[in-house]
């Protein structure tokens, strides 16, 4: 089994350290040629879970969007997929797409963990730490921290990056704090022992190294490494195991109880959205959401037109504006066809369910809220005996904001809800 509940030694110095070595596949899904070739990769990781017991995990970059590539051309495959996500041997997610850098706003980066998260529960589970590809800690932006511990998700792993620390933790601007650790690249011979000058002192006495798996060399030669992974540990003076980033996550959380205090790093990376894709966020955040919630909480009236399952085409709109957003930088034209795939669908959602709404004036006799909070939605039941109200809104400042409710009947219980728990993710 891996190795995931390694514990810190207080009062040993260069002591042995538990090696992660993760293989990671990533195929970048911007042409039908790289399609077939994500589809090759899957297929052989696939083969290598079932067959080779020295292969434990293999860890799918690229996000749930990358299970939903391969199953849509290999559909006979689902089974397979299903068993290797529940049994934590293939691990996909949290992320529907990879974030781009810079980082969107909050709400695609709300959305594409969402969306994510939800989209690797069908197959079983969703990994429970979130691996960023490239840049610095510090070049993250400062609103991270608190929508990933809204997603249950306590540790980052990020690509180590020179000059920064390996591990410690991420100060977000609200004051919540993650664990974040590194993973370090294997060169091409395999040697660990220049690495181990930069994992050796981690606090966690843990280290994450990745090694790229890819069809390039052949299988028996890629297979060969994971099989000498006891020489290699030898050699190396330490433990190494097939693992994740997700099996590394777990030695972080007890960066507390290592002697040497971890640091704490603020974040100070700035969001940016293209123009195009912020105005379309807007417009599904701000009126379709809103909506599609109202629309499927009452029966339409006559003179409205209808418009079957809202909440799908949400879904739909969403997920073309984030492929949109991980594909522009590389494909272009692509990128705008998606974005404009995701804007008409956000029209029609607005123009058949009512145009824009004034919420603020619907609700105000239920809903009032401090200075500055906007209330976008309020789901209010016409029938009396179905029972809850969810109220959906907009906090632009940086303090808390209060909201009150002045209920036609009891309620037995108020509840916030995680920002994983809510219809559209908001």
């Amino acid at each position: 089994m891996v190795n995931s509940s390694h514990s810190p030694s207080a009062g040993r110095l260069r002591a042995s350290t538990t090696v992660h070595l993760a293989s990671l596949g990533h195929t970048a899904l911007t042409s039908p040629a790289a399609r077939l070739d994500h589809v090759r990769l899957i297929d052989d990781a696939l083969d290598l879970l079932e067959g080779e017991p020295a292969f434990r995990q293999f860890t799918m970059v690229g996000g749930a969007a990358a299970l939903e590539s391969y199953l849509s051309l290999r559909p006979e495959h689902y089974e397979r997929v299903e068993r290797a996500v529940r049994h934590r041997r293939l691990i996909a997610g949290p992320w529907y797409v990879d974030p781009v850098r810079p980082f969107p706003d909050p709400e695609i980066t709300l959305r594409n963990l969402h969306l994510g998260t939800w989209t690797c529960r069908i197959f079983g589970r969703a990994a429970s730490a979130a691996y960023l590809p490239g840049g610095a800690p510090a070049d993250l932006p400062a609103y991270l921290p608190q929508l990933l511990r809204g997603f249950g998700i306590d540790a980052l792993i990020v690509d180590a990056a020179e000059g920064e620390p390996l591990e410690g933790y991420l100060a977000g601007d609200d004051g919540t704090r993650i664990a974040f650790g590194s993973a370090l690249t294997l060169p091409d011979d395999g040697g660990l022992a220049a690495l181990r000058l930069r994992y050796g002192d981690n606090p966690s006495r843990s280290a994450l190294v990745i090694r790229p798996w890819t069809l390039d060399a052949p299988r028996d030669r890629r297979l060969a490494f994971v099989q000498g992974l006891g020489r290699i540990a030898g050699l190396a003076q330490d433990e190494i195991v097939h693992s994740s980033p997700e099996g590394y996550a777990w030695a972080l959380r007890w960066l507390e109880s290592s002697p040497t205090p971890p640091p704490t790093i603020t974040p100070r990376g700035a969001a940016a959205t293209p123009a195009s894709l912020a105005r379309t966020a807007r417009l599904l955040v701000e009126a379709a959401e809103p909506l599609a919630a109202r629309a499927e909480d009452r029966p339409p009236r006559p003179d409205e037109p209808f418009i079957r399952r809202p909440q799908a085409i949400l879904r739909r709109a969403w997920l073309s504006l984030l492929h949109g957003l991980a594909v522009v930088g590389e494909n272009v034209a692509e990128g705008e066809r998606l974005a404009r795939e995701a804007d008409g669908l956000a029209r029609v959602l607005v123009a058949r369910l009512g145009g824009a709404p004034d919420f603020g004036a619907q609700f105000e006799a239920v809903v009032t809220a401090s200075d500055g909070f906007r209330i976008l939605a309020a789901k209010l039941p016409e029938d009396p005996a179905r029972r809850g109200l969810v109220v959906r809104g907009l906090n632009p400042g940086d303090g808390p904001a209060q909201v009150a409710v002045r209920p036609w009947r009891r309620f037995a219980l108020a509840h916030v809800l995680g920002l994983d728990e809510t219809p559209t993710g908001g």
